[in-house]
């Protein structure tokens, strides 16, 4: 069962909205609430998160504003056809940081309980999941968030993400 058409408009709204406000909103909370130190591996891995949720946010955008115009293809593609391998460096290269920084020794967070995993350890796993969230844009669709994606999971498995299916096709398209 697909995911109902009638439905996509609220969707790709509220999954552009909900993207950008936890970029700019809901990350920034809980990096403060958790009193995470501002170290350069802590900061790198909100910051490649944060990317990662606007690029997404951009995405669901577009995917809005043409299901309304009913064109082929999002516009803007260009764009996240170009963002692709920078994310990739963005988020590899936080991850990298991030567990050097841990793996060097001593900690970058003087004054925060003495712990030592506090000044990489928060920053890595936000790298972690700024790779998953990637993984989930540009290449296969992780997120499974409602029962037809979930239907569709069982039934034969992961796919290619939307945003990379549609960039497939545009790369395809004639020029």
């Amino acid at each position: 069962m697909a995911y109902p058409p009638e439905k996509l408009p609220g969707r790709y709204r509220s999954m552009a909205i909900l993207e950008v406000l936890n970029a700019l909103v809901v990350l920034p909370l809980v990096v403060v609430k958790l009193g995470m130190p501002a170290t350069a591996a802590n900061l790198g891995g909100a910051l490649a998160v944060a990317v990662l949720l606007l690029v997404g946010g951009a995405y669901w955008w577009a995917k809005l504003r043409q299901l309304r115009s009913g064109d082929e293809l999002p516009e803007g593609l260009a764009f996240f056809a170009a963002a692709r391998l920078p994310c990739w460096l963005l988020v590899v290269g936080t991850l990298v940081l991030a567990v050097g920084v841990g793996l060097a020794g001593p900690t970058l967070a003087p004054g925060f309980g003495g712990d030592r995993l506090a000044g990489w350890l928060p920053g890595a796993g936000l790298a972690a999941f700024a790779v998953l969230e990637q993984i989930n844009y540009f290449h296969v669709q992780l997120s499974h968030d409602n029962r037809y994606d979930l239907q569709r999971l069982f039934r034969s498995g992961l796919r290619r993400a939307k945003l990379a299916r549609d960039l497939d096709a545009w790369a395809a398209r004639p020029r």
